[in-house]
């Protein structure tokens, strides 16, 4: 019996239809940008590692120039081009 007093008392209260989308609205924005940052989050992390693959790849194939003998090699020319790119943009 409860549980029907219950069931008629919701059906009658009233709702505020502002707040409904308000909160519908909260909800969205907060699913898409908590997948956004993540997002932005993994493919900031996974760059540089995809970059030094694709560079080791390419080396020495496809009549290219071999510029790296290992792995180090390749690492320490992308942070050094890395460091490079950051001083020219800090000098601007």
């Amino acid at each position: 019996m409860d549980k029907i007093n219950n069931l008629i008392y919701n059906i009658g209260e009233k709702r505020d239809v502002n707040n409904t989308y308000s909160n519908f609205a909260t909800k969205i924005l907060t699913i898409f940008g908590g997948s956004i940052l993540t997002t932005l989050l993994a493919s900031s992390l996974v760059y540089p590692f995809d970059t030094i693959k694709k560079k080791l790849q390419v080396n020495g194939a496809f009549g290219f120039q071999q510029k790296y003998a290992n792995g180090k090699e390749c690492i320490v020319a992308n942070l050094r081009d890395f460091m490079n790119l950051y001083r020219y943009f800090k000098n601007l």
